[in-house]
């Protein structure tokens, strides 16, 4: 299995989140992916990337580093630590999020592996 979902994926993300550009995040994504909001809250399709739109006018920083990646056939989990920064609104101190992700990929028929199910708080959800 080819080590891409590791190598690009979420290297793309942090890219496109980082410059936040809603565009090359939505295309990071399967057409039928989910994303875990917070604890207990998923989101699908529209309203992840409308949720997004609000976050990113904040302009946050993510960093991510990859634990694990298994891999069968078109599936990969892949478990990474993220933090993000969000700057403060009224110029004072920057907050931080933080977790450990629990997220599916899964490699499309157009050879391009993109996240189904994206879970930044790994078994708290």
């Amino acid at each position: 299995m080819s080590e891409r979902p590791r190598d690009t994926v979420l290297e793309d993300f942090v890219a496109a989140f980082n410059a936040a550009d809603l565009n090359a995040i939505r295309a990071l994504y399967t057409a039928d992916a989910v994303y875990v909001s917070k604890p207990g809250q998923v989101l699908q399709g529209t309203e992840f990337f409308k949720a997004l739109v609000g976050l990113l006018e904040y302009r946050p920083r993510i960093e991510t580093k990859i634990k694990s990646t298994i891999s069968s056939g078109d599936t990969a989990l892949v478990i990474h630590e993220w933090i993000m920064t969000i700057p403060s609104k009224t110029g004072g101190v920057p907050s931080a999020r933080r977790g450990i992700a629990t997220d599916i990929l899964r490699l499309e028929g157009d050879g391009i592996w993109r996240i189904a199910i994206d879970n930044p708080w790994g078994t708290h959800s």
